[in-house]
């Protein structure tokens, strides 16, 4: 959300992370995902256009892999929604 520290959090989670995929929530007060890509200087970082799109891109993931869905509630809440069918 464009209220919140943005930098700040990105800054601490985002080095963190092999590679980081970046998102917004259906929510007018979410930072675009091209925004916050032009935040981080993180050498893999991708935009997605949505929860959707974001879940495709790590649905090769194996189970060894760790996967963080981080954010916003209203991120986190689309994702789940989605992931608990």
């Amino acid at each position: 959300m464009r209220d919140k520290a943005v930098e700040e959090v990105t800054g601490i989670l985002f080095p963190l992370a092999i590679q980081v995929i970046v998102t917004a929530p259906r929510q007018p007060r979410a930072i675009s995902p091209e925004t916050l890509c032009e935040l981080s200087d993180h050498a893999n970082i991708i935009a997605a256009a949505g929860i959707e799109a974001a879940l495709a891109l790590v649905s090769d993931a194996s189970a060894e892999d760790a996967i963080f869905i981080t954010g916003s509630l209203f991120l986190v809440a689309e994702a789940r929604a989605i992931l608990i069918k």
